[in-house]
């Protein structure tokens, strides 16, 4: 309706491509997308929304590039900035992830505690990772409370008897929109992809972003064998044949039209 009204709007655009975002167009997403950065190339939400996609699909680069376009335009943006904190974790820059994660508090994101919490965890700490986890993950308003989410966050860093924990705690919420990412943290992707393709998420960035980071636990369900029965039914790899594939993933045409190998 919005495009109807003024069909010159990037923001109309930008929105349409979110819902197709959002209900899973993964291919259809793409065309609105382009079209509100043609429309005005610095607009904020167009390239917002754009990064939020790219980042998603596994393109990472160019989803970094796309949201330092939108942070060039508005600097103090505290949302933007928590992305770009984890645009530098997952390529490898950790100390500017941490650095943008704690600007990101400061400016008013909890989000930017997320970025803490893995950053404390690789370097050995789990516990003061899972207090700055739980403050992060819990802006998104799950079902789950802090304190379940610290749990969690222990049991992905933690030992045997942690994970078991923390597979209790999800076990309790098994419908929650976010049980699926949380699945990927405690090491069971097969019950992760279960969930996302069951329950659904409207925000698609908040579960696929996870498949992404350099952490154990996101490389062992991009490389886990389910994972490319998941992305051919849930539509990423038409959208990867038809466009570009993930950073970390390259085509394996020799066993097959959809293999795939990622590292």
């Amino acid at each position: 309706r919005a495009i109807d009204i003024d069909a010159k709007s990037a923001e109309a655009y930008a929105a349409l491509g979110y819902i197709d975002f959002s209900r899973r167009r993964y291919r259809e997403m793409v065309e609105p997308a382009q079209r509100a950065i043609a429309i005005d190339p610095n607009n904020v939400t167009a390239n917002f929304w754009l990064a939020n996609q790219l980042a998603a699909m596994g393109r990472l680069a160019e989803a970094e590039t796309v949201n330092d376009r939108a942070l060039g335009a508005d600097p103090a943006n505290a949302l933007l900035i928590f992305y770009k904190s984890m645009a530098r974790w997952d390529r490898g820059d950790k100390a500017t992830a941490v650095k943008l994660g704690k600007r990101a508090q400061a400016l008013g994101s909890p989000l930017g505690e997320s970025v803490l919490g893995f950053s404390a965890a690789a370097e050995g700490d789990p516990d003061s990772g899972a207090e700055s986890f739980s403050e992060g993950f819990g802006a998104f308003k799950s079902g789950f409370s802090k304190e379940e989410l610290a749990a969690i966050f222990r049991g992905s860093y933690g030992d045997e008897a942690k994970r078991t924990a923390g597979l209790a705690v999800i076990a309790a919420h098994p419908h929650d929109q976010f049980a699926g990412t949380l699945l990927l943290l405690l090491g069971e992707p097969e019950q992760s992809f279960a969930s996302f393709e069951r329950d659904g998420i409207g925000l698609s960035d908040a579960y696929y972003t996870f498949l992404w980071q350099p952490d154990a636990w996101s490389r062992k369900a991009r490389q886990h064998p389910a994972f490319q029965a998941f992305a051919k039914r849930i539509g990423l790899v038409d959208y990867w044949k038809q466009n570009r594939w993930p950073d970390l993933c390259q085509p394996t045409p020799e066993r097959g039209p959809d293999a795939f190998t990622c590292q």
